[in-house]
């Protein structure tokens, strides 16, 4: 067993105690995303919004999940919400290019924040 399965482990372990963490599912979804589990990470990041509706990480992760599964219009809305709730998110200039990118290609309107921080990671993850 490797550490990210130890880790995962124990992300189940406090997962089954408490089971509205929302770090803990979004780093279960990031683990299940790593190993290509689609279905399990998409679930535990529509949770970690579920239990926490202004987790902008959990609405960047759910929303980039969505994007690969080519739910664009319900994906960018999740992107933008990230955007709107942490005005400090890191990686936002780079989330905001990604944003207005995918508006232009797919004809979607925008409703994001002005930039302020670079570089985001565009898979999902703490």
């Amino acid at each position: 067993m490797n550490d990210k399965d130890s880790a995962a482990e124990q992300f189940m372990l406090a997962l089954r105690i408490s089971p509205n963490v929302r770090i803990a599912l979004l780093n279960l979804g990031a683990y299940h995303f790593e190993r290509g589990e689609m279905d399990k990470a998409e679930v535990l990041f529509h949770r970690a919004i579920q239990v926490d509706p202004t987790y902008a990480k959990g609405h960047l992760n759910y929303g980039q999940i969505l994007l690969q599964r080519g739910k664009i219009s319900e994906g960018l809305h999740h992107l933008r919400l990230s955007l709107e709730l942490d005005p400090d998110l890191q990686g936002r200039e780079q989330l905001e290019h990604q944003v207005r990118t995918l508006e232009e290609q797919f004809g979607e309107t925008t409703q994001t924040a002005p930039a302020s921080q670079p570089e985001v990671t565009t898979r999902p993850g703490e």
